[in-house]
C-alpha cells in the first residue's frame, strides 16, 4: 500500500511538474510567433517629392456621454512619395482627425481640437513602416490662386431626451498654385493642369500651367439643435463653424488647421 501511494504521489507531482512547464513556455512561443520591427525612435522614415493622389474616405459621428456631446470628423488623404533613403516608392497616408465637445445643457461648443495621423507604407511589399500622431500649427498659412476641386457633405444626429443636436459637414477643396498660370482662353475659370508635378519636370521647363502646391481642406461644420417639447418649431440654437487646414502636396505636411467662429442664432 505504501508503494502503491508513493507511486501515485510521484505521477501527481510529475503531472503537475509538466503542466507548470508548459504554462511558462507558452509566453515565449507566443512572443515569437507576434514578434515584429519596431519602428525606430526617430519614428517613420523620412520622405520627400510627393504627388497628391487621392482623397480616401471623409466620415463623421457623434456619441454621447452624460452632457457631453462628441463629435469626430476624420478624412484620409493619399500621397505617393520616395524615401530619402534609397528612394524607394512609398504610400503617405495622412488623416486629419477633429474634435468638437459641446455641453448639451448650455448648447455651447466647450472643446475643439486637430490632431493628424501620418502613416507610411510600401504596397510593394505589403509593409507599414509605422505612424505617427502630431498637432498642427494653428496660425493661418497664407495662399493664393486657388480653385474649387470637390465638395463632399456628412450629417449626423444624436440626442438627449427630447434635445436633439443635428451636425453637417461640408468639406470643400481648394487646389491652389502659388506661382502664376495659364488660363484656358475659352475658359477662364478653368487652369490649364499640368501633366507632370512642376518639382517633377526637368529644369528650364515652362511652369506657366497650373500645378498646385497646396491643397486647403475647409469644413464648415453647421449644429443645430431642437428642443422635440416646441414642435412644430423645434429649433433653438444654430451655430457655424470653419476648420481650414492648409496641406504641402510635396511633403504632405500639415502646415496648418484652425477653427474659427462663423456666428450663429
Amino acid at each position: 500500500m505504501e508503494i502503491d501511494s508513493q507511486r501515485r504521489l510521484y505521477s501527481i507531482g510529475l503531472a503537475a511538474l509538466l503542466v507548470t512547464a508548459f504554462v511558462l513556455t507558452q509566453p515565449m512561443a507566443y512572443s515569437q510567433e507576434v514578434e515584429t520591427d519596431d519602428v525606430s525612435a526617430e519614428g517613420i522614415p523620412a520622405f520627400e517629392d510627393c504627388d497628391d493622389q487621392f482623397l480616401v474616405d471623409v466620415s463623421m459621428d457623434s456619441i454621447k456621454n452624460g452632457n457631453v456631446i462628441l463629435t469626430t470628423h476624420s478624412e484620409k488623404e493619399i500621397f505617393e512619395c520616395f524615401v530619402v533613403q534609397g528612394n524607394t516608392e512609398v504610400l503617405v497616408e495622412v488623416t486629419i482627425v477633429a474634435q468638437i465637445y459641446e455641453n448639451t445643457t448650455t448648447k455651447n461648443i466647450i472643446g475643439k481640437q486637430v490632431e493628424v495621423i501620418t502613416c507610411m507604407r510600401d504596397p510593394a511589399q505589403a509593409k507599414t513602416y509605422g505612424c505617427e500622431i502630431d498637432v498642427p500649427d494653428t496660425t493661418p498659412t497664407p495662399v493664393v490662386h486657388c480653385v474649387s476641386d470637390d465638395i463632399r457633405k456628412n450629417q449626423n444626429s444624436i440626442n438627449k431626451g427630447k434635445t436633439v443636436k443635428t451636425i453637417e459637414a461640408q468639406k470643400i477643396l481648394y487646389l491652389c498654385d502659388l506661382d502664376d498660370f495659364q488660363r484656358d482662353v475659352n475658359n477662364v475659370d478653368q487652369p490649364l493642369l499640368c501633366a507632370i508635378p512642376k518639382h517633377r519636370q526637368s529644369p528650364g521647363t515652362d511652369p506657366t500651367c497650373f500645378d498646385p502646391d497646396k491643397k486647403v481642406d475647409e469644413i464648415i461644420f453647421t449644429e443645430t439643435w431642437k428642443d422635440l417639447n416646441k414642435l412644430p418649431n423645434p429649433i433653438v440654437k444654430t451655430t457655424f463653424e470653419s476648420l481650414r487646414c492648409v496641406i504641402k502636396i510635396e511633403t504632405a505636411a500639415v502646415e496648418s488647421c484652425r477653427f474659427t467662429s462663423l456666428g450663429g442664432s
